[in-house]
This record gives C-alpha cells, structure tokens and sequence, in this order.
C-alpha cells in the first residue's frame, strides 16, 4: 500500500514540477511581451512630443478641437442636471404628499382609538378613585360610631401582638 502510495506522490510532484516551469516559460514569455509593446509607446511618445514641440498649429488646432469637443459634453451634462433635478423635485413632491396623506389616514384612525382608551382609562381612574374615598369615609364613620376598630386593614400592631404571644417578646420592626 504504501509503494503505491510514494509512487503516487511522485507522480504528483513531477506533474507539479512541470506545471510550475510551465508557468515561468509563461510569464518569461509576458514578460517580454510587455517590454517590447513598452519600448513600441515609448517611441510613440517621443515622436508625439517632437511633433507636438515642433507645430503651433498642431497645437493650437488640438486645443480648439478639445474646446469644440467639451462645450456639448458641459451642454449634456447640464441637461442631465437639470433634468435629474427636475425629475427628483416632482418625485419629491409625490412623495412628501402621498406620505402627508398616509399620516392623515393614520391619524384618522389613532386619534380616535387614543381619545376612547384616554377616556376609558379616566373613567377607571375615577372608579378607583371614588371607591377609595368611599372606603375610607365608611371606615370613618364605622370606627366614629364604634362598630369597627379604630385600626385600618394595613396596620402592623395585629402582626406585632401575635409574633409577641407566639414568642413571648416583642419583635422589632426596622
């Protein structure tokens, strides 16, 4: 197993081995190319240079062309400026409105739904309210004529006497 295995390995690094000079013979052959177009624009260049040194009229002509060549793309440009800003304006405005008029349907309907549970919820406030003065005057009046205590249903002093009578001393309370 293990023969078949090391032969496997070096079947592999010599397809590797072959692989990697193929690309060095690759990117030999790049590299030249790129030094020869590199050499070709360099004599481009300078016989540009010469040219354009040696002729005012290349020149001036070449500035005019450009001139000529800039004023419809300025024009272009500014149209579609002009028509972006125009076009984004409206749509702007759509939507402002449309979302305006969303909020108002909203509105219709939350208003309302806030106005009834307001109410609702002041009604059991004064429910709440009025039974809690009602007890209270009841208690008054009950404990004033001497059917009930004078202690209200929170009052500790019950709790103390008990814990006193269940331990036979009296617990403090902080």
């Amino acid at each position: 197993m293990s023969n078949g295995t090391s032969s496997m390995a070096r079947g592999a690094q010599e397809a590797l081995g072959q692989a990697a000079e193929e690309v060095r013979q690759q990117f030999g052959n790049a590299a030249d190319l790129f030094g020869q177009s590199g050499h070709f624009v360099e004599r481009v260049r300078n016989f540009v240079r010469s040219k354009w040194e040696s002729s005012p009229f290349l020149r001036w002509y070449s500035y005019i062309a450009a001139t000529y060549g800039v004023i419809p793309a300025v024009v272009l440009i500014g149209w579609i400026i002009g028509t972006l800003a125009i076009v984004v304006g409206i749509a702007g405005i759509g939507i402002v409105c449309a979302e305006g008029f969303l909020a108002f349907l909203g509105s219709l309907v939350f208003f309302p739904v806030v106005g009834v549970l307001l109410f609702i919820a002041c009604i059991g406030g004064l429910i709440g309210a009025f039974t809690y003065i009602g007890i209270q005057a009841v208690t008054f009046f009950l404990s004033g004529i001497g059917i009930m205590a004078k202690e209200g249903p929170l009052d500790t002093e019950h709790a103390k006497r008990a814990a006193k009578r269940a331990t036979g001393e009296f617990p403090t309370f902080s």
